[in-house]
């Protein structure tokens, strides 16, 4: 696993301030706005909102809400130091957070006032949403030339009384 040490420091060390940082670059996210939508009474949508109702969008084709199971299990995978799949989870994260980009137009399902508003600009707890799984992808790339995976040793196959 990637807990091992280096003359530099401890790797279980490295995994905590990587997952915690991660962490509160995310729960930071969820404190603030995500974006603003041309809706009036209704402009600001916030991050935490957005993580409790998110899932519905996959009703009308939004994928980016499944970025933070991605996220959170980059943390996990950090805190055990398994750094090539916190790494990958980080990566599809990212990938998903980015789709969300493209979106300039919000479908809100099930919702009937208004369900398509123009969104009209990004705000602090979407670039944090983002820089979290950045961090997480970084620090992931980084704890793999820290720490590297080491291989157990192999057993010999047991051989068989005659």
């Amino acid at each position: 696993m990637g807990s091992t040490t280096t003359p530099g420091g401890s790797g279980r060390d490295f995994q905590r301030l990587v997952a915690v940082v991660g962490i509160v670059l995310y729960v930071g996210a969820l404190c603030l706005p995500a974006f603003h939508q041309a809706r009036p009474g209704d402009e600001v949508q916030y991050s935490f909102m957005l993580l409790l109702v998110g899932w519905m969008g996959i009703l009308v084709g939004y994928v980016a809400w499944f970025a933070s199971p991605c996220i959170w299990f980059s943390w996990v995978m950090a805190l055990r130091g398994e750094w090539l799949v916190s790494g990958v989870s980080a990566l599809v994260a990212t990938l998903l957070i980015v789709t969300f980009l493209a979106t300039t137009q919000m479908h809100w399902p099930l919702y009937e006032r208004d369900a398509n508003p123009r969104i009209t600009s990004w705000d602090l707890g979407y670039w944090l949403w983002l820089g979290s799984a950045l961090w997480m992808l970084g620090m992931s790339v980084v704890g793999l030339f820290l720490y590297p995976p080491t291989s157990s040793p192999r057993r010999p196959p047991k051989q068989s009384a005659r």
